[in-house]
């Protein structure tokens, strides 16, 4: 009852074995562990090191990885999100090639900053008001590294062409080339002409779909579909 109650009250357990950080997540009966001892706790752990030669180096390579601004509020953030802020592992949780990451973008135009807009490394959201250029610098950035394809998208989209475009711009990747590489690109109106025309297929079609059916309701609904269809079809 002891350790139940001390159990209750902490907000997060110093361990890395691996038992015990699986037994806090309580995949599968959160609800039961929640009645229980209070919460899903986040286990964190440090070098825990007792010489001085296994300074920052933790016994079998079990660095803690959390994900949050290096503060104390975004250490809190580990409390309400233990599974998604947490790893204790050897090597960077959801670490991409270099060659994968687009560093920034740098614009040679009188129009723009001359500063480089820099992207984060994981996901990046691009916000503002209408008409502030958020359509205008995604372009511009496709367009940097590949700007046959672009093109090529854009004659599928209801807009053919941007109406406005800056003389030069440089893209530079995490491994500090500026070549081109594999993207896709999906133009401001590209889903507007998705909808009006469902029976074309492209491979951004297929992209949207697999995303789509990650949702268990909407892979059920659809293999339902694809089946009426195909015994209609007989």
């Amino acid at each position: 009852q002891t350790r139940r109650n001390l159990y209750k009250q902490s907000n997060a357990f110093l361990s890395a074995n691996d038992r015990t950080v699986n037994w806090a997540l309580a995949k599968g009966h959160e609800e039961q562990q929640i009645r229980e001892f209070g919460s899903i706790k986040p286990c964190i752990w440090g070098s825990d090191a007792h010489e001085y030669r296994k300074m920052f180096c933790p016994d079998g390579n079990k660095h803690c990885w959390v994900k949050a601004e290096p503060t104390f509020e975004g250490l809190m953030q580990i409390v309400y999100e233990p599974e998604a802020r947490v790893r204790i592992q050897s090597n960077q949780p959801g670490e991409k090639d270099s060659h994968q990451i687009i560093d920034s973008i740098t614009f040679i135009d009188d129009n723009f900053q001359l500063e480089p807009v820099v992207f984060n490394e994981s996901l990046t959201c691009i916000i503002g008001g209408k008409s502030t250029g958020k359509s205008l610098l995604l372009r511009q950035l496709a367009y940097a590294i590949d700007s046959q394809y672009v093109k090529e998208q854009e004659k599928t989209a209801l807009s053919s062409r941007t109406s406005f475009a800056v003389n030069s711009a440089t893209v530079k990747w995490r491994d500090g080339t500026t070549g081109g590489r594999k993207i896709v690109y999906i133009p401001q109106t590209y889903l507007n002409k998705t909808i009006d025309n469902p029976e074309e297929s492209t491979a951004i079609n297929q992209i949207i779909e697999g995303v789509l059916l990650q949702e268990s309701d909407i892979k059920a609904a659809h293999s339902a579909h694809v089946e009426t269809v195909a015994i209609l079809s007989r």
